[in-house]
């Protein structure tokens, strides 16, 4: 089913789709593809109502003909009017109902179990909405791209350090780089620039402004560590969350991870040269696959494995 492939697509590569802007278009072509299987339902709905209208239907019928029988019964004085209703209500409504419960049970439970998990993501209210149409709209943006003190934690492993205290500050129209052995959360630091993580700062703010905030991460766990005393142990942070400044994405920028890494030496060439002119007046980062596609980058950041 295309629809369905399509979608399937779109949430495997929804990092993709997002960093290229393409939800609404994305949006757009999956329902033009649900054109086509909608009008098939539709036609298709006649097949399934007619066997449904046919088994309401015979429930009536059964109905009538036990009336017709007990009547039957009852005036030939076999069955008083008492034991005829009541063989009527344990046959054909009990049956009827104790049928229609047993058969719609299985699905109850799915449809509950969908529904919660349903409502449970439309009544999510992001941090940040970027679907919003209001608020102030810029027209001329100064690239400016910068880490300060920036900590981060995978939410499904907040006890391993992804990124501890990384500084990192890239210029207006400068093209910088980052290089390091695979695995020291190069991408990572890409991904926090395209807000795929969501960023809480509020705690460190108000212990900055408490002036406690140098005391606090000169402790053996930082914002982990535990207090005592009348405290009982109490944990100062309970949840580790990216820590990132809120100007860090009011910028315009270009972000490449790894560009050219699936192409051959020639089309590399192409390519890099096409990047090459396109840092130039903005904001640039990049992930290089070979240290040569780099060589006009501005200023250069090694990362280590931490």
């Amino acid at each position: 089913m295309p629809s369905l492939w399509r979608i399937c697509e779109g949430a495997d590569n929804i990092r993709t789709v997002a960093t290229l802007t393409c939800e609404n278009n994305f949006w757009e072509k999956y329902h033009n593809l649900l054109d086509e299987p909608i009008h098939k339902g539709f036609k298709n709905i006649l097949l399934v109502f007619i066997p449904f209208a046919f088994a309401n239907c015979a429930i009536f019928l059964v109905t009538a003909l036990a009336f017709w029988y007990g009547s039957k019964l009852f005036i030939d004085h076999e069955y008083d009017l008492k034991k005829m209703f009541t063989v009527y209500t344990a046959i054909i409504i009990g049956s009827t109902f104790t049928g229609r419960f047993f058969a719609y049970a299985p699905d109850i439970a799915k449809a509950t179990s969908a529904s919660d998990s349903i409502m449970s993501l439309l009544e999510h209210v992001p941090k940040i909405d970027t679907w919003h149409q209001d608020g102030e709209k810029i027209k001329i943006v100064k690239g400016h791209l910068k880490f300060s003190n920036v900590n981060f934690y995978y939410p499904t492993r907040i006890n391993v350090p992804v990124l501890q205290d990384l500084n990192l500050e890239v210029k207006p129209d400068q093209y910088a780089a980052l290089v390091g052995p695979s695995g020291c959360s190069k991408s990572t630091i890409i991904n926090l620039i395209e807000r795929f993580y969501q960023y809480s700062n509020d705690l460190e703010k108000v212990c900055q402004e408490a002036n406690i905030h140098d005391f606090i991460i000169g402790l053996p766990n930082g914002y982990d560590s535990y207090v005592g005393g009348k405290g009982i142990q109490l944990s100062v942070v309970k949840n580790n969350e990216l820590l990132l400044q809120e100007h860090l994405f009011e910028i315009q920028k270009l972000l490449f991870d790894e560009a050219t890494s699936a192409l051959d030496s020639e089309s590399e060439k192409v390519v890099q040269k096409a990047l090459d002119a396109a840092v130039h007046g903005r904001t640039s980062l990049a992930i290089p696959y070979r240290l040569s596609t780099i060589q006009l980058a501005d200023i250069i950041f090694v990362i280590k494995r931490w």
